[in-house]
């Protein structure tokens, strides 16, 4: 045995590691007769962890696979190969916030198969070479279910790092026992290791989302004449939100699933799968039935039983030879001609092929898949993908000459993998074979030499910016400086040193360079609703003011998205929105929960919460494409639209690593959003507002209501749930009755629960009105008008009745200024954290005076809707103040660090880093920290966008961005 494999050896034992011809055949296409590679079988994290270590120290290749074989050329090189068939645990299962955390081993039918036991199945891919629950999650291979469940379904994966180190990304780099997400302290650059083929770290093991057992799952099979209304109905059809997989196929591909010949399978025929509790389990499937057949779809029920046997099961891929490939409806058919082009000049017959496609994202955008059979061989598959490639196909994680192709194609987008590469590994030793994605020229990383501030810098440059901007749109007046010093909040600032008002994104470009030369800081404001100094200037230089950018560019009805500038304000977005009317629906954007003439792409970027949580997810996940002004002033563009010739896909990530998360949350740390094409969804024409409460105390009736947000959210038909505290109904209904809320604030609920339900019909709405007050009884919650507090005018999707509210500014009128803070939880900790709130308030906030009862510091704790199907929720605390009294202002300060370390002790996420909150969490979110720092280095290396903002400390990093001891 090697000196390698002996060193392997004694990590997991020899039986452990292979180096014969014999044991490596399996993992190479074709014969192996000598090799370097020494295949390990390590059977936890910390093995892997060892294994990497012995790597590192040699500099030794290390080498994974995601299902399939290594490629040939790899043989005879030495190295490490890392399969994880012994990695097969399940670490815990959460039913009540229905997650499961396993290892990257275990595979599909084990992990259902044990899960079923608690009521709970992971969702399963339509197209994989693994059979690897984790690995084709995290790796984002289609799901059948992605018409409804657009979302990546991994959280909080455990990647070794190429120095051997742990790195637990999402919410597990703060605590394990905290809520579970993947968002993190700041901007979500973790996401880079989703679609990344093990590159940038190698994972071991995954939080999975899991779907419970509603008491309905059905399947519904229907034959269509052709392949264009086969097509036409996954594209209408799905828009109306009832059912959950779309996949049609052709005859060929049909058979290949159900494993038989079937005579009686039609040329073409749609699968669709439905879940519900079983009430609306049958209306769903009444009324898909109606819409189909008028598609020209006529139900083949003798199917629907072996499609039902199946369609929970992962479908592995049918041949050898495939392609697969995402597209907008108006480019599929031309898409499909030239996959039929191709193997026609291959001479390969159009009755071995096998077509298959799964509608993604209410029918927004089609997968396709082509499989040859049998003798796909004669496909040149490679030359087919490059056509498609160039007439607008979406290759989501394209590999070898493809992927080169692709990701050089798209300006300044491999560049910057390659240092991201070179900060993660950088000494190439992971995954050397993905050379598509990273070339083997080191990017140098330095802080570059550009001057400090100083008066005839700032000189110069006010008069370059004011030449190619405009004399309007640039000041550095006094009175206007000092205007952008501070927000409505008690967070200190510093007054710009000049404000420019950039038209488009050239000009914003213009800036940026401009800045650079002279070393001057960025900051980013857009509407100008500001919370807790994070648009607030903290050492001068330039306020980008983007108020001038607010066209909205574009609205799509086919992909349902509209692509908006900067400022473009959720009531106006809304306003045109709606004038799309398709009959049983118009459209309408999914709002921020806050003003409505809030920016929505600030608010989407920011990870602001969303209108219709529950339903539909956060907003950060709305969103398909970003144009970025990096701080050198280059243009990064990233989403599937970044491709050239790719048009409208909607889709949350790709292509590749996820590496727009780094742009999330980060408050204009990494660069200047210009541009972004959000999500729009059907707007029912039927909606009611419907609320409960119970009447035992403020903490029994807390756990009540937390209760109640789980049953509801589990039965997953309500668009929106939140869960108000008896301050700000005291303050909706004193707005109503023109009164102080201090004079009735005894008389209303604690925990007044309210959900948003809307529908097509008032058959359905029935259906969904019962199931709620079913579930209040079974809660021991009595049903009340939200009328009554006022509710009817906030929680609801019209935009028009949203803002009645807001104009009359009941929240935040009731004593000169309005706090709050936000965090993600598990809802099951709510009650917990109420009860220490209220010990809070009790003795930092309240005076002593005895008359003065605790509900009368109009304070609580609410949910601001949890998370589809409460995996985790948002538990928001808020209070009011006088900004002219400075012990007010004293005791303000107090309780927003009392109520942080509140946050923080629970596993709470802070939402936003307001406040100065990201130095205050930052440095407990251990290798995330560190690795932040060093990415703001590698993307700001003279910290000018916005700094300060999240606690970057660059006196912790040496001239090339590596971390000093401290």
């Amino acid at each position: 045995m090697s000196k390698l494999a002996s060193q392997l050896g004694a990590v997991v034992g020899e039986d452990k590691v292979s180096v014969s011809p014999e044991k490596l055949s399996p993992y190479f296409s074709g014969p192996v007769s000598d090799s370097g590679i020494a295949a390990v079988s390590p059977s936890s994290t910390e093995e892997v962890q060892e294994i990497i270590n012995i790597a590192a120290q040699g500099k030794t290749p290390v080498f994974t696979r995601n299902g399939g074989f290594l490629p040939t050329d790899i043989k005879s090189r030495e190295g490490i190969l890392i399969e994880f068939s012994n990695m097969k645990q399940i670490e815990k299962t959460d039913r009540r916030n229905l997650l499961v955390h396993v290892q990257r081993g275990i595979d599909f039918e084990t992990l259902n198969k044990e899960i079923a036991s608690q009521g709970m199945r992971v969702l399963t891919p339509v197209l994989t070479r693994s059979e690897s629950a984790a690995e084709c999650l995290v790796n984002r291979n289609v799901l059948k279910a992605a018409n409804k469940f657009k979302e990546v379904q991994a959280w909080n994966i455990h990647v070794v790092l190429a120095d051997g180190r742990l790195h637990k990304t999402g919410t597990h780099s703060l605590s394990e026992e905290g809520v579970d997400s993947r968002e993190e302290a700041a901007a979500s650059y973790s996401k880079f290791h989703y679609g990344s083929e093990d590159t940038f770290g190698i994972f071991t093991r995954a939080t999975l989302m899991c779907y419970p057992d509603l008491g309905g799952r059905k399947v519904k099979v229907y034959a269509f004449n052709s392949r264009e209304a086969l097509a036409k109905a996954m594209h209408e059809v799905p828009r109306y939100e009832y059912g959950q997989e779309y996949i049609g196929m052709n005859a060929v591909y049909a058979r290949w699933i159900l494993g038989k010949e079937k005579d009686n399978v039609p040329e073409w025929i749609l699968v669709i799968g439905f879940e519900a509790f079983p009430e609306l389990l049958e209306f769903e499937m009444e009324m898909v039935d109606g819409f189909v057949q008028k598609a020209g779809g006529k139900e083949v029920k003798e199917l629907a039983q072996d499609f039902l046997n199946r369609i929970d099961h992962p479908w592995f891929v049918p041949s050898p030879h495939f392609t697969a490939y995402y597209s907008a409806p108006r480019s599929q058919g031309k898409l499909r001609d030239t996959v039929m082009s191709g193997a026609k000049e291959s001479k390969f017959s159009e009755k071995e092929l096998g077509e298959c496609m799964v509608s993604v994202n209410l029918g927004r955008n089609l997968h396709s898949i082509f499989s040859f059979f049998p003798d796909g061989g004669k496909v040149n598959v490679l030359e087919l993908e490059k056509k498609l490639l160039k007439a607008g196909a979406f290759f989501d994680l394209p590999g070898g000459d493809l992927a080169r192709e692709m990701y050089q194609s798209i300006p300044n987008y491999q560049r910057h993998l390659r240092k991201i590469k070179d900060l993660m590994d950088p000494d190439g030793i992971l995954n050397p074979q993905v050379d598509y994605l990273f070339t083997k020229e080191k990017s140098e990383l330095k802080k570059p030499d550009i001057p400090p501030p100083s008066v005839e810098g700032l000189e110069e440059a006010i008069k370059e910016i004011r030449e190619k901007i405009g004399e309007e749109w640039v000041s550095n007046h006094p009175a206007e400086l000092t205007s952008y010093a501070r927000d409505f909040t008690v967070t200190p600032g510093t007054p710009p040193d000049m404000i420019v008002l950039p038209g488009s994104t050239e000009d914003v470009q213009h800036v940026m360079k401009v800045a650079y030369k002279y070393g001057l800081p960025v900051v980013v404001l857009g509407t100008g609703f500001n919370h807790g100094g994070l648009c607030l200037p903290r050492r001068g230089g330039i306020l980008l003011d983007l108020r001038r950018m607010d066209r909205l560019v574009e609205i799509d009805d086919e992909t349902m998205s509209a692509l908006v500038e900067p400022v473009v304000r959720g009531r106006a977005l809304w306003m045109d929105v709606i004038k799309h009317d398709f009959g049983d629906y118009t459209l309408k954007p999914i709002l921020s929960m806050s003003f409505g003439g809030t920016s929505v792409l600030a608010n989407y970027i920011s990870r602001g919460a969303a209108g219709c949580l529950v339903k539909y997810g956060p907003n950060a996940d709305l969103y398909s494409y970003t144009k970025m002004v990096l701080p050198d002033g280059e243009i990064l563009e990233v989403g599937p639209d970044s491709v050239p010739g790719v048009e409208r896909v909607m889709l949350p990530y790709g292509p590749g690593p996820e590496i727009s998360g780094m742009f999330l949350n980060a408050d204009g740390a990494f660069g200047v959003c210009t541009e972004m094409r959000v999500m729009l969804y059907p707007e029912k024409k039927q909606e009611r507002i419907l609320a409960a409460t119970s009447f035992v105390d403020e903490f029994t009736d807390c756990e009540v209501a937390c209760d109640a947000v789980y049953d509801l959210a589990q039965l997953n038909f309500c668009d929106f749930i939140y869960k108000f505290h008896g301050g700000v109904l005291a303050a909706n209904a004193a707005m109503m009755a023109g009164s102080n809320p201090l004079e009735i604030v005894e008389m209303v609920p604690r925990h007044f629960l309210v959900v948003l339900l809307t529908t097509l019909n008032e058959k359905e709405m029935e259906i969904r009105i019962k199931k709620f007050e079913e579930t209040a009884e079974k809660n021991n919650m009595t049903i009340i008008d939200p009328e009554s507090m006022g509710m009817g005018e906030v929680l609801t999707n019209d935009v028009m009745k949203r803002n009645l509210g807001i104009r009359a500014n009941q929240v935040t009128g009731y004593r000169g200024a309005f706090q709050w803070l936000l965090s993600y939880i598990k809802v099951e900790k709510v009650p917990q954290m109420n009860r220490e709130y209220h010990e809070i308030m009790a003795n930092y906030w309240k005076p002593p005076n005895p008359k003065y009862s605790i509900p009368m510091a109009l304070s609580g704790a609410g949910i601001q809707g949890p998370a589809p199907f409460a995996r985790f929720g948002t538990i928001e605390y808020d209070w009011w103040w006088d900004h002219g009294n400075p012990d007010d202002n004293k005791r303000a300060g107090k309780v927003i660090q009392k109520a942080a370390e509140n946050h923080i002790r629970n596993g709470g996420l802070f939402a936003r880093n307001m406040l100065d909150l990201g130095e205050y969490q930052l440095e407990r979110w251990g290798i995330y920290s560190e690795y932040y720092r060093r990415l703001k280095f590698v993307m700001d290396p003279a910290d000018l966008m916005n700094p300060g903002v999240c606690g970057f400390q660059f006196e912790y990093l040496d001239d090339q961005g590596n971390l000093l001891a401290r």
